[in-house]
């Protein structure tokens, strides 16, 4: 069922929302700081903790497995995610307003390179 929301309400749970998801951040940040720090090895410590892994890797190979056409598509995504991370680490030093979203970074250093 769909609840309805009066008008009146909305900054209470607005403020509500906003509070767990600082909350929710303060907890993640030191977990996303440790695994971008210690790489795998953190990413195994926690996935063990959290969620009763056991395995060795959190790899799982899939050569074979796949379709022509979703292996190129999987390909593709790999990629893109390797270009934006390689220029959102380049981002947290290209010096623009604070009020700009990450994907307007994205394309203003694009903008930058282009010229």
């Amino acid at each position: 069922m769909i609840r309805t929301l009066q008008y009146a309400d909305a900054p209470a749970l607005i403020r509500r929302k906003t509070v767990r998801l600082e909350e929710a951040e303060r907890i993640v940040a030191p977990i996303l700081t440790d695994v971008r720090v210690r790489g795998d090895a953190a990413l195994l410590e926690y996935a063990r903790k959290f969620d009763n892994f056991q395995g060795a890797t959190v790899r799982t190979p899939v050569e074979g497995s796949l379709t022509a056409d979703f292996e190129r598509a999987v390909a593709v995504a790999a990629k893109n995610i390797r270009e934006y991370a390689t220029y959102s680490v380049i981002l947290k030093d290209y010096d623009l307003p604070a009020h700009i979203s990450r994907r307007q970074k994205l394309n203003q250093y694009f903008l930058v390179l282009r010229q």
